[in-house]
């Protein structure tokens, strides 16, 4: 809710109260004709302008009346709030998490930001209000038309296009659901897909969910896909700590791999592969978290053979 929103909000029950006390301060009349007055008054309901019906206290009506003598139609303006634009139910954390989760894939949708949320244990089953994040997403930079202005812009990169098959692979990391822990089942624990992607042929060489984001996970991804499709000639990945690894320059000298990073804040080079990863987000994530939800799914073995 913008700010033009609030104030008309709050004249509205500004409004609202002065008609309840209209007849008592209009008029020249006595305290004990005032008083009964208030009291006919407070004795009935009345629909309020927050959509609920209320019955006013006498005392209520009281404070209204010396609050308009004092100050005018001004002073029955409601107070505002101390905490305007600040989250109260979301803590600066858990709002933070939202805001990387939905720049992390730009087309993850508010719900599905809840969701893995919930699974992550950041906030309990119903404890955020759709709207409510939405809100404070835009507020952060990250709603909707923002998202689909990062979209557009992704989009606008030039194209490119390897000549053969295992002419470059594209390689990245992606955050996605949450699982039981292993080691305490009580306790959820973040999932990472790891996947090799060829720019030609846009098939998967492998792709596979682990527990860690790190070196050994990804030679074994690495080593399953080359097992499964043979050597590529270039491996082109981003500048996380796992891919700017001497080991994994090693292993692609080794294997007369060139291995590439893409620059510093271009992740467009990847788009190939970010677009499967929508694509997984879309139709995988949703079934897999349905089949969480009813305890049908709950280890990482399961994960990867449903996947």
């Amino acid at each position: 809710m913008d700010g033009s929103e609030v104030e008309q909000r709050r004249a509205a029950v500004a409004n609202f109260r002065y008609g309840l006390i209209a007849a008592a301060v209009t008029r020249e009349l006595t305290v004990r004709q005032q008083g009964v007055l208030l009291r006919q008054v407070a004795d009935q309901s009345y629909q309020a302008p927050w959509g609920t019906n209320w019955r006013p206290h006498l005392r209520t009506l009281q404070r209204f009346v010396v609050a308009y003598r004092t100050g005018g139609w001004q002073a029955l303006l409601p107070s505002p709030r101390s905490d305007r634009g600040r989250p109260r139910v979301l803590t600066a954390e858990i709002l933070a998490q939202a805001v990387a989760l939905r720049r992390e894939v730009p087309t993850r949708s508010v719900q599905q930001v809840i969701e893995i949320l919930e699974l992550s244990g950041a906030v309990k089953e119903g404890g955020i209000h759709r709207s409510t994040l939405r809100d404070h997403l835009e507020r952060c930079g990250a709603g909707r038309r923002e998202m689909e202005k990062l979209l557009r812009k992704e989009t606008a990169a030039r194209r490119f296009q390897a000549t053969h098959r295992n002419d470059l692979w594209m390689g990245d990391c992606q955050h996605t659901l949450h699982l039981p822990d292993p080691d305490n089942p009580d306790r959820k624990r973040q999932v990472y897909l790891l996947a090799f992607l060829d720019d030609f042929t846009r098939a998967i060489p492998h792709a596979e969910f682990y527990f860690y984001e790190r070196l050994p996970k990804l030679e074994d991804c690495f080593k399953k896909a080359i097992l499964r499709c043979g050597l590529p000639a270039t491996l082109y990945v981003d500048n996380g700590s796992i891919y700017q690894s001497e080991q994994l320059e090693r292993i692609c000298g080794e294997l007369g791999v060139e291995l590439v990073h893409s620059r510093p804040g271009q992740p467009r080079g990847r788009g190939k592969l970010e677009k499967w990863f929508q694509l997984i987000d879309r139709s995988f994530l949703p079934e897999a978290l349905a089949l969480i939800a009813s305890g049908k799914l709950a280890t990482l073995d399961q994960l990867n053979e449903l996947f």
